[in-house]
């Protein structure tokens, strides 16, 4: 009797264990995945997730899914033929495949980006909320606007859709309006003229559907 007394705690103690693991299991995911974060600390949401992509918090890498919170700090990777959008408040950056981000929050909880590969489709809606995209080492600002960022081995460019951009760099500076382009390579800076036909296909489907709701170049 006394045996099976015994044997009843003990399962009940070891159920008891399996739950609180497995609690502590979700807890330990869900902070690193932002399941529990404020408001104040997600900087944006993950949407339109397409294939794999990989978001690196603390050390710590998981998948990114739509509806994701992303934080500042947070290293953004997407594989090829995949694609996420990150919207932040009225501001969205679509990010092409084979790229990577950085994103940043600075002290006035402004929106900052680190392009550091790749390609991302940006549309500025709230200037309040968007400081700046860097890309190798250039600082790209404007005010509402709609422009992609595209950065390669030892060169840059910026295409402008609508509104005007403009990229800084140790005291040089060059502002783009809609229908021209900035193109950086080594230190050498130029704006030249949009051509529909130098367009890749993550730029025209973008600025597509950007047509919607802005009256582009």
């Amino acid at each position: 009797m006394e045996s099976r007394k015994n044997k009843k705690l003990f399962n009940t103690i070891m159920v008891v264990v399996i739950v609180l693991v497995a609690a502590a299991g979700i807890v330990a995911v869900g902070s690193v995945k932002g399941w529990f974060a404020d408001s104040e600390d997600t900087l944006a949401q993950a949407e339109s997730v397409s294939g794999i992509v990989s978001v690196e918090r603390s050390g710590v890498s998981f998948e990114a899914k739509n509806g994701d919170s992303l934080m500042s700090g947070d290293t953004i990777t997407t594989n090829e033929k995949a694609q996420i959008l990150i919207s932040a408040g009225d501001n969205t950056y679509n990010l092409a495949e084979a790229s990577q981000a950085k994103l940043e929050a600075s002290d006035e909880s402004r929106y900052i980006m680190e392009l550091v590969s790749g390609e991302s489709f940006v549309i500025v809606d709230d200037e309040g909320d968007f400081q700046k995209i860097i890309a190798q080492d250039n600082e790209i600002t404007s005010e509402k606007a709609v422009f992609s960022v595209n950065v390669q081995t030892g060169s840059m460019g910026i295409n402008v859709f609508y509104g005007s951009v403009t990229a800084a760099r140790d005291g040089e500076s060059l502002t783009a309006q809609a229908g021209e382009k900035i193109s950086i390579v080594g230190e050498e800076m130029e704006v030249a003229q949009l051509s529909a036909d130098s367009l890749n296909q993550f730029n025209l489907e973008n600025a597509i559907d950007a047509g919607k709701s802005h009256e582009l170049c």
